[in-house]
């Protein structure tokens, strides 16, 4: 199809697999919507915006309303692979339909008896990913998060061989990170300890999935419940 065959190779190339990921979902998204494999065809206004809709209605997630900034998500992923067919001249049109309005909100930082909470749900999270207990693993997840606040596409790629567990310090090279830019991060001792609890077996990632990035959405959120 278009996307695989032109538009991953010529538009995302030298980008993470993270970006290719995110269009995959979207995609999904969308054939869900149509009940079909999206085609040329599809890429009309009136579809884009009742995609859309259909979005924020919740009928994409088990009639869980999704939010403005997660439609718009969506939105831009179609709109980009239409604009490049328009340019190919593969479709007639470019697309019109615009951005859902967001509302400006405060940022709010958790409180100290909410972090608790959260730490308590990770550690009682059954079952296992892959090789490593589920507990084990989202606590040492979430207290990496917390001690350098990486975007989770960058710290899924984290390998141990940028933590010196010794010093405590983590090297995030440019190449997995959003803004290319590296960065180092002091580790708590909390973080150390949990992250040794995940150590073994040997392995490169130091936060391995065994799944597609929509399943670990989906799982990270069950473990905050």
């Amino acid at each position: 199809d278009i996307f695989q065959k032109q538009y991953r190779p010529r538009k995302l190339l030298g980008r993470s697999k993270s970006n290719t990921d995110q269009y995959l979902i979207q995609l999904r998204h969308f054939e869900r919507f149509l009940k079909h494999e999206p085609t040329l065809d599809d890429l009309t206004d009136d579809t884009l915006a009742a995609a859309m809709q259909w979005m924020l209605d919740g009928y994409s997630c088990k009639f869980k309303q999704r939010s403005p900034e997660t439609v718009n998500k969506f939105r831009a992923h179609i709109v980009s692979l239409w604009n490049f067919a328009a340019k190919l001249g593969y479709v007639a049109r470019f697309p019109t339909v615009g951005d859902i309005p967001v509302s400006e909100t405060t940022p709010t930082a958790w409180t100290e008896e909410e972090l608790g909470q959260l730490f308590n749900a990770c550690r009682a999270t059954p079952g296992r990913i892959g090789t490593i207990k589920a507990s084990d693993y989202w606590l040492a997840l979430h207290h990496w998060l917390m001690c350098g606040g990486e975007r989770t596409s960058a710290s899924l790629e984290l390998r141990w061989a940028w933590i010196n567990m010794t010093k405590g310090i983590a090297c995030v090279p440019g190449k997995v990170r959003k803004t290319k830019a590296a960065m180092t991060y002091a580790l708590s001792p909390q973080c150390v300890a949990a992250l040794e609890t995940i150590r073994r077996p040997t392995r490169e990632l130091v936060f391995p999935w065994p799944g597609c990035r929509g399943s670990f959405y989906y799982q990270i959120g069950r473990a905050h419940v």
